[in-house]
């Protein structure tokens, strides 16, 4: 799907990039669905007409988009923001991963200042942060000023304000998921979310054991590229339970057939809404310690029992 082209002859992918581009390339046939209600928007965001077969024009839509509803975060979601935030620095570029609690991330963010974007897609409340003035990104290393994406995932309402707008960039994941392009920012923030992480700090993003629920997504690209920016640092954000508070989220050890998401060396801060827990550095039962510190209390004697065991 694309704009129609400009008086040059080019189209626009609009507010979704993902790997678009690279499968017009491979493709023997191109034919492009072209939406004369798609915003345009800049970066390396656009494919000319030469490269397309066939033009076919979308009937105008008879319903407008439906605006997307998000509950707002719970208190404990609150309370996990609000300690995530404290790891945030003026100046820092940022990147949300999905999930509840990352998303609601960008109201905890309103009292920073000049704060850049590097991120697979924008989560909501990101255009308010750039309306205010929080997102300027004036200190970014690599595209300052501008807010890099991917997905620029917003209500339609704010997509008025992404259309033609030269703050916002769209790229391929191909590049804004790369590790060495997102370490090229200097203080580099990767903020993502968990389902579970073990005594080691092996994160898990993915599934309940065997059983798919999620993908890893850019998480990991994230993360790597995080640990090897200047000044960065990535955040993996979780509820310290489960269940209306049956389980517990940090576990002695992932259930076997369980993904791991992020290896245990590449973890870097883990924040619940009991606390903020550093791993990197730290030994085994380092480790262990500082998870347990963070776990619901109901939880750390049964979690200090079993660290005893494991190491």
């Amino acid at each position: 799907t694309l704009s129609p082209p400009d008086e040059n002859g080019f189209c626009s992918f609009g507010q979704v990039m993902w790997n678009n581009r690279f499968y017009l390339q491979q493709a023997d046939l191109v034919i492009a669905e072209i939406d004369p209600a798609l915003i345009r928007t800049y970066g390396d965001n656009f494919i000319h007409v030469s490269e397309i077969d066939y033009l076919v024009e979308q009937p105008p839509m008879e319903k407008p988009p439906r605006k997307h509803v998000y509950p707002g975060p719970e208190k404990h979601e609150e309370k996990i923001g609000e300690y995530a935030a404290t790891l945030v620095k003026d100046g820092d570029t940022i990147e949300l991963g999905g999930g509840r609690i990352s998303f609601a991330m960008t109201r905890y963010l309103r009292h920073k200042n000049d704060l850049g974007v590097h991120t697979e897609a924008t989560p909501p409340g990101l255009i308010d942060l750039v309306k205010d003035g929080v997102i300027t990104g004036k200190y970014k290393t690599l595209h300052p000023g501008k807010v890099v994406t991917t997905c620029c995932a917003v209500e339609p309402e704010e997509l008025v304000y992404v259309d033609r707008n030269p703050l916002f960039e769209l790229y391929e994941v191909s590049y804004v998921n790369n590790p060495r392009v997102i370490a090229a920012n200097d203080n580099m923030v990767a903020i993502n979310n968990a389902i579970a992480i073990d005594l080691t700090g092996q994160v898990n993003c993915e599934s309940f054991g065997p059983q798919m629920w999620s993908g890893t997504g850019g998480q990991l690209d994230f993360v790597i590229g995080a640990m090897l920016s200047r000044g960065g640092r990535s955040i993996t954000v979780i509820p310290a339970t489960a269940r209306a508070g049956k389980t517990s989220r940090i576990v002695p050890f992932l259930e076997p057939g369980t993904i791991v998401s992020v290896p245990r060396i590449y973890v870097d801060y883990v924040v619940t809404e009991f606390g903020i827990a550093n791993l990197q550095g730290k030994s085994q039962r380092e480790r262990a310690e500082a998870l347990i510190s963070i776990a619901h209390p109901d939880f750390r004697e049964e979690l200090r029992s079993a660290a005893k065991k494991l190491f």
